[in-house]
């Protein structure tokens, strides 16, 4: 695990495994999804994932993250 993903893993209710996931949609800090747009966000972990994931719960997610 990187200092990276310790910090962003610093959030409350981001454990690794989202961590992981804002990695890969290119959030590698805290002040990246600070500055980031929540439906972008979502849009784009829709794209890597492949499929169609539930909204209320990823967004939910980045809102408490921000």
């Amino acid at each position: 695990m990187g200092f990276i993903n310790m910090e962003l893993q610093s959030i409350p209710g981001v454990g690794p495994k989202t961590a992981d996931d804002l990695i890969l949609i290119g959030i590698n800090s805290i002040a990246d999804l600070k500055t980031s747009d929540l439906e972008a966000l979502y849009e784009k972990f829709c794209l890597t994932k492949g499929h169609h994931v539930d909204q209320t719960y990823h967004i939910y997610k980045f809102c408490i993250c921000v």
